[in-house]
């Protein structure tokens, strides 16, 4: 990996030299660690894409009141919008494991408990914002760790392969819909996405983040440069 000459911010225009070890993109590619992650939260969003998907049709057999659906689906994504930001404030303070770990047990618990509510609208609404709450939580933390992991640059462009993650889920949401409700039953459904999400929070267990860039001081003066001459 060759060492890139850039320099770090100390205070207002003093800076301190520095050299920088990268990581490659295909380096990422055959990193166990994006392999880890890829896979957990492929399996644990899922949960996520399917009740947004699937939350209408179930809730219309179950309850039967398609104005309560449409308000459960407004109230839904404000949650989903909202947990993007909150859930990212949360890990900055007790990192991504923690909060991973969270919205891994909130999701687990509504996918295990969805069909023994799901007779009952306010549990029902209240169990499809909490889902969405996790979903999208789940699109939020992810960006700080690859940034964290692979460093700011590199960080960017392994967050956007974690989306193949993402479509991925979606697929498989829409194949238990579509093959596994019909024959098995929707709380078959719900179980199997449980049991995802189960295997992503043992994985989570196993999953200790390691920085796959150093920072190594050349020298220790200070100089200082002009606005234009900063590299970061």
């Amino acid at each position: 990996m060759p060492a890139i000459k850039k320099v770090i911010l100390v205070e207002e225009g003093v800076f301190i030299s520095a050299n920088f070890s990268t990581f490659t993109k295909r380096e990422a590619l055959c990193d166990k660690q994006f392999w880890h992650m890829l896979i957990m939260v492929t399996l644990s969003i899922s949960y996520g894409f399917f009740t947004k998907v699937a939350f209408k049709s179930y809730g219309m057999l179950k309850l039967n009141d398609d104005q309560l659906l449409t308000t459960v689906s407004l109230f839904g994504f404000i949650t989903a919008a909202s947990s993007r930001f909150i859930w990212p404030f949360v890990q900055s303070y007790i990192g991504f494991k923690k909060v991973y770990g969270i919205i891994l047990v909130v999701t687990i618990f509504v996918a295990v408990t969805m069909p023994f509510i799901s007779h009952n609208k306010h549990l029902y609404g209240l169990w499809i914002m909490l889902s969405w709450c996790a979903e999208g939580g789940q699109f939020a933390i992810y960006p700080p760790l690859c940034g964290q992991v692979y460093g700011r640059k590199l960080g960017n462009k392994v967050n956007a392969l974690i989306f193949t993650g993402y479509a991925a889920a979606a697929l498989l949401g829409v194949l238990l819909g579509n093959t596994v409700a019909p024959l098995f039953g929707w709380s078959t459904v719900f179980w199997i996405l449980a049991c995802w999400s189960s295997i992503s929070l043992f994985m989570l267990t196993k999953f200790e983040p390691t920085r796959n860039f150093t920072i190594e001081y050349a020298t220790q003066e200070v100089v200082y440069i002009t606005s234009k001459e900063k590299d970061f």
